[in-house]
């Protein structure tokens, strides 16, 4: 089997000349081989989704494409600064109707103590109507209910009826 960068430079070659109408599909493609043949070869994983996201970064069509989404938020577990990664997508427009972006973005936020900021980032998402709507309903009720056994004095959480 060739190494991942010859792969990638014929993938490349492919891609400038490809016709068709979707390319995130190309990639998806590539990116699905490539996690299946080079699995433990995170670092050109991260490679590949960096090249992926600035491929698409100014591809408006593809912003809130599942598919580009679910690329982002993998590309995200590499990233040292997730606040300011989030940020970024959102200011980009990536991502501002999709639920998984929303859901990941709080849950980060929830694990940083950031719980205000979490659940306003929940609230922009319902807000924004991001779909599925049911996801991110979901993931907000169920952060309230966190929200409010934390905040519950411990004598009423361990009280017997």
């Amino acid at each position: 089997m060739d190494n991942p960068e010859n792969v990638f430079q014929m993938f490349e070659a492919h891609m400038q000349s490809y016709k068709g109408d979707d390319p995130l599909g190309e990639w998806e493609s590539y990116m699905q081989w490539v996690e299946e043949n080079f699995p433990e070869n995170k670092e050109y994983l991260t490679t590949l989704l960096e090249h992926l996201m600035k491929e698409f970064l100014d591809k408006k069509k593809y912003h809130n494409d599942p598919r580009f989404i679910n690329y982002c938020l993998k590309f995200a577990q590499y990233n040292s600064d997730l606040h300011q990664f989030f940020e970024f997508l959102y200011n980009h427009g990536i991502g501002t109707l999709s639920s998984p972006l929303y859901v990941a973005w709080a849950g980060h936020l929830e694990g940083q103590g950031e719980l205000q900021h979490a659940s306003a980032v929940l609230r922009r998402g319902l807000q924004n109507q991001a779909e599925p709507r049911e996801l991110l309903q979901q993931h907000y009720r169920l952060f309230q209910a966190r929200l409010t056994e934390t905040h519950l004095p411990t004598q009423a959480r361990t009280s017997e009826p």
